[in-house]
């Protein structure tokens, strides 16, 4: 613990001393610049580190004496009796970046938003475990953040970046050969990028979709049990997760002990919703649980015929109204009832988690009244329609009939003179 206390001391010391306003030259910079290859790269990527916004440089992790005097004196430089550790060890990594980002005072100077729990949490997580017990294969720091080019997680350069995330947990997730010690698959990031949540995120750029640290944790990352999958899942999908708690289903997965979500929804590769997930139809979910004489079974197939209905009455005012419209008549309030309607259509979507149907059919009814004004409206604005082409044909009649006779009258005029 005195041991802790003193190196915590020490960078401290050091941070404060070299802090400037921008990044600074030292002997390991100054060095690594005339460098070749991979000797070079750290040097360049340096500059470019949130760290060295603020003045913190290479010693500030790897010790020793910055002082340009020692660029042409490397042991003077690289002294241990001046702290110098070389590449530390990924444990011994996880103290060096605690030992600044757990101090609360300290970090309150440059961001009091900055969480600061971030090594107690690594801790109780599976990797954190897993280190413990002397896996040094598990993620630390420098993997999801980077080593010197480590970025502010809100830019789009940085590894923890929402949209890059993935492919970072998939760096080791995904390759087989490095997790093959591990009883887990290595499909999840081929997957999610598949699933909605991933087109959303990573093709639509919504970053209100979640990715792998929005359900597993990021320093605390452990999979989620399942009795607490509903909970990762209702952090988002709140009115689904209530619903679906009021549903015969919460006690039956309870015993069976299921998943909530996940059962019909899956994990990683979660799809778009259908209204083909409802019924007895080939694309069903409900039927791998029902039999076709159970009353779920016939409840299932109930709703999916009310939502059929109600999508057919509201398509089919649809055409009328654009026939209509294309017509050149006003048709505005029947489209804004064709929303209505929809809205009340996605509504019985949702409530099918209550999987009640009395609770059900009192959602969708309103749709029902709300298409047929819809379709009303539509054949109002039709006859329009019809009345304007026949009024339209009368004029055009009696206009003919006028220029015939102006005609004859013309000639008898001609003849007269």
């Amino acid at each position: 613990m005195i041991k802790i206390k003193k190196t915590i001391a020490s960078i401290s010391i050091i941070c404060t001393f070299f802090f400037s306003s921008g990044f600074a030259q030292t002997s390991c910079v100054n060095c690594h610049q005339q460098l070749d290859d991979e000797l070079k790269i750290p040097a360049e990527l340096i500059e470019t580190d949130i760290h060295s916004k603020f003045g913190y440089s290479c010693h500030t992790c790897h010790g020793g004496d910055p002082n340009p005097d020692y660029e042409d004196d490397m042991e003077a430089a690289m002294d241990p009796a001046k702290g110098y550790i070389g590449i530390p060890s990924r444990q011994k990594l996880l103290q060096i970046c605690s030992d600044c980002h757990s101090n609360s005072e300290f970090m309150r100077q440059y961001n009091p938003g900055l969480p600061t729990d971030q090594y107690a949490q690594y801790l109780t997580s599976q990797h954190g475990k897993l280190l413990k017990n002397g896996d040094s294969k598990v993620a630390v720091c420098s993997d999801c953040h980077g080593i010197h080019h480590i970025q502010p997680a809100n830019m789009t350069s940085s590894k923890v970046f929402p949209n890059n995330i993935a492919a970072t947990c998939g760096s080791c997730h995904a390759d087989q050969e490095y997790m093959a010690d591990y009883s887990i698959p290595t499909d999840q990031v081929e997957l999610y990028n598949a699933s909605v949540h991933g087109i959303n995120l990573i093709e639509k750029g919504d970053r209100s979709s979640p990715t792998c640290n929005t359900c597993h944790g990021n320093h605390g990352a452990f999979p989620p049990g399942i009795s607490s999958i509903s909970h990762v899942c209702g952090t988002c999908h709140i009115t689904q997760a209530e619903m679906f708690r009021q549903s015969p289903h919460f006690e039956a997965f309870r015993e069976m002990d299921l998943p909530q979500c996940e059962t019909c929804h899956g994990n990683h590769e979660v799809q778009s919703t259908s209204m083909d997930m409802l019924g007895v139809g080939p694309n069903s979910l409900c039927i791998d649980c029902h039999d076709d004489d159970s009353r779920a079974y016939l409840s299932a197939k109930k709703m999916k015929n009310f939502q059929d209905s109600l999508f057919s009455d509201i398509e089919q005012a649809k055409i009328r109204l654009k026939k209509a419209e294309n017509a050149g008549v006003e048709v505005s309030d029947g489209f804004y009832l064709i929303k209505d309607a929809n809205n009340v259509l996605i509504k019985s979507r949702n409530s099918v988690h209550y999987f009640l149907i009395d609770k059900f059919i009192a959602v969708i009814e309103p749709g029902f009244e709300i298409a047929n004004n819809a379709l009303s409206t539509s054949e109002s604005a039709l006859k329009e329609v019809q009345n304007r082409r026949l009024a339209l044909a009368v004029i055009s009649v009696i206009i003919f009939i006028a220029a015939i006779s102006l005609y004859f009258k013309s000639k008898l005029i001609e003849k007269k003179l």
